[in-house]
C-alpha cells in the first residue's frame, strides 16, 4: 500500500519537526524569561516615579513661588496674587501630606 522509503521519509520529516518544535519552545521560554525581567524593572521604575511624583509637584511649586521673576504690583494686587499663589501650591501639597499623616496608602496620593 505505502512505499516504505515514503513513510521512512515522513518519519523523518517528523523527527525534524517535533526537533525544531522543541529549540522553538526552549527560545520562547528564553524570550519570556528576558521580558519578565525587563517588565521587573520598568514596573520598578514606575512605581518609584508614581511616589516621587506629588514630592515633585510640590518642590516644583515651591520653587517656582519663591524664585519667579516679581514683578513690582500695587500692594492689593500684589497679596490677591501670593494668595492665590498660595493656595495653588497648598492644593498640590495637600495630597502629598494626607499620605503622609494616613500612612503609606496610595490611593490618597492623586495627580492634578
Amino acid at each position: 500500500m505505502f512505499n516504505a522509503a515514503a513513510i521512512n521519509n515522513l518519519q523523518d520529516e517528523k523527527a525534524l519537526l517535533v526537533a525544531e518544535s522543541d529549540i522553538n519552545r526552549l527560545t520562547l521560554q528564553a524570550d519570556f524569561s528576558m521580558l519578565q525581567a525587563s517588565v521587573a524593572k520598568a514596573q520598578q521604575t514606575v512605581k518609584i516615579g508614581v511616589g516621587i511624583y506629588p514630592m515633585v509637584m510640590a518642590v516644583g511649586s515651591v520653587l517656582g513661588f519663591l524664585f519667579l521673576k516679581k514683578k513690582k504690583l500695587s500692594i492689593p494686587s500684589s497679596l490677591v496674587g501670593k494668595a492665590i499663589g498660595a493656595w495653588g501650591i497648598f492644593q498640590r501639597v495637600k495630597p502629598f501630606l494626607a499620605a503622609i499623616r494616613g500612612g503609606s496608602s496610595r490611593e490618597k496620593i492623586s495627580a492634578p
